[in-house]
């Protein structure tokens, strides 16, 4: 077995949260979830089931993303009667954020042949939360026979940007017979799966798990026996929304052929930040950086992309503000893990320092200013109508390998004078929940210069990864 996939793809089985946070939760959205028998006692067990989650690179504007749903159940009639019932799949889910989403395009099959479905109102088998719709079709069942049945639907991602969670709900398979004596869990990428494109987790007490390979590039299974249908042995993944995923992969491409466009490479490196870190400001991804292999990688794309945008685009104010937006919020999380990383957030006062240079009056700069002085330390301060950047002094400052990697270069040491910033600062407001977005490019007006060109000749020159 892999050791990244002991480290990344070990998922997380509870239920999906509650929509008691209302204030600062997500909208949720109805999972996917195994079939349920009508209410009286059943002979029939669940056999097997195999269910693959297909998900789609692409989806419509407002959607964190689709997944096409493929469910087959195998189910045997153990008792010695022939038993008919009405068979139910939840449809719906109570959030009135969401305005009440449902599952819309259902269709079933019992042993091959296509039945009619029925909508009904039923309980709300997730949070209890009053009626939501079902559908049922009729089914019957022969001692000792095994009875076929598919199910085919679209399954919305819920989650937070830039993050986007497919749930599986097996617990409401609780009704029929006994335990379900095997289920296989697909899920399928439209590109590469890796650790930096699906979030790790820390729930590994599942005793009948039993986490398979990685048996394509883009599939991975997951297979579990003698499973107890409970809502501990839900099943959820998070993976980075993939449209945003596959414009990452796109801006890739794109660079192989205009690798002098540093527009794109700041393009590229402002979406791998979005995927380092949290969404709400609250620190990297998964809230842990040393642990976390993928979120690691991901910042260490940024710093790549970050510094080949510089490259050819020396004079653009805004990308370098984006990056001393990366630098400097590392080095402020990272820190409380015990990494040293003084050298970045050195580097990013340096490049905040050049921005505001460059663009005094520019408004995106000034804002991220703004998010970034908060986590700046000591090392930048608000003076007057401006910023002041105490940790930037005449004695030279080393600038090191980035920490987490063995890149076998270290940087030369230049000195970075003290300076005060005179700048407008933009009223003070409540962080936003994004305090890690780098701002989208708009063109500069840079008035004379050449005033400039001794504090960019100071700039330290970071040594690219080989």
């Amino acid at each position: 077995m892999r050791t990244f996939l002991k480290l990344i793809f070990v998922l997380a089985f509870f239920a999906i949260p509650s929509t008691a946070s209302a204030d600062i939760a997500p909208p949720a959205q109805p999972p996917g979830s195994n079939p349920q028998p009508g209410a009286e006692t059943t002979q029939v067990r669940m056999l097997a089931e195999t269910v693959s989650l297909d998900i789609l690179s692409t989806a419509p504007k407002g959607s964190l993303g689709r997944a096409k749903v493929t469910a087959s159940f195998t189910m045997r009639n153990l008792g010695d009667k022939a038993e008919q019932m009405a068979v139910r799949f939840p449809l719906g889910i109570v959030d009135e954020r969401s305005g009440n989403p449902r599952i819309s395009d259902m269709k079933v099959k019992v042993d091959g042949s296509a039945v009619s479905l029925r909508e009904i109102t039923g309980e709300d088998p997730y949070f209890g939360g009053g009626s939501v719709p079902w559908i049922e079709f009729d089914a019957a069942f022969a001692p000792g026979k095994d009875v076929s049945i598919q199910v085919n639907y679209t399954l919305e991602a819920g989650g937070e940007s830039p993050y986007a969670l497919f749930s599986y709900v097996f617990s409401t398979g609780a009704g029929w017979n006994g335990t379900i004596g095997r289920a296989t869990l697909f899920v399928r990428f439209p590109y590469e799966v890796s650790e930096m494109n699906v979030l790790p987790s820390i729930r590994v007490d599942q005793p009948n798990l039993v986490v398979d390979h990685k048996i394509s590039p883009t599939e991975l299974k997951w297979t579990w026996t003698e499973l107890e249908p409970q809502q501990s042995n839900n099943f959820e993944i998070q993976v980075a929304v993939p449209s945003l995923w596959q414009n990452a992969l796109d801006l890739e491409k794109q660079l192989q052929t205009t690798s002098w466009d540093g527009e794109t490479w700041g393009r590229l490196g402002k979406l791998y930040k979005t995927f380092t870190f949290d969404s709400r400001g609250k620190g990297f991804r998964f809230g842990n950086y040393t642990t976390d292999k993928g979120a690691q990688e991901l910042f260490h794309r940024s710093v790549e992309a970050y510094e080949k945008a510089l490259r050819y685009k020396e004079l653009d104010a805004q990308w370098h503000a984006g990056f001393a937006d990366l630098l400097i919020y590392y080095a402020h999380f990272a820190g409380f893990e015990g990494v040293n990383a003084m050298p970045q957030m050195i580097r990013g006062l340096e490049e905040m320092h050049t921005a505001l240079h460059l663009a005094p009056q520019d408004f995106k700069v000034l804002e991220v200013a703004e998010q970034i002085v908060w986590y700046a330390d000591d090392g930048m301060v608000t003076k007057g109508s401006g910023y002041d950047f105490p940790w930037l002094t005449a004695t030279p400052v080393p600038t090191a390998t980035l920490i987490g990697w063995d890149i076998g270069t270290t940087t030369t040491e230049t000195p970075m004078p003290q300076a005060t910033v005179t700048a407008q600062i933009v009223p003070t407001r409540e962080k936003t929940s994004e305090p890690t977005r780098a701002p989208d490019k708009k063109p500069v007006n840079v008035c004379g210069s050449a005033l400039f060109l001794p504090i960019l000749l100071g700039l330290v020159i970071i040594t690219k990864r080989n």
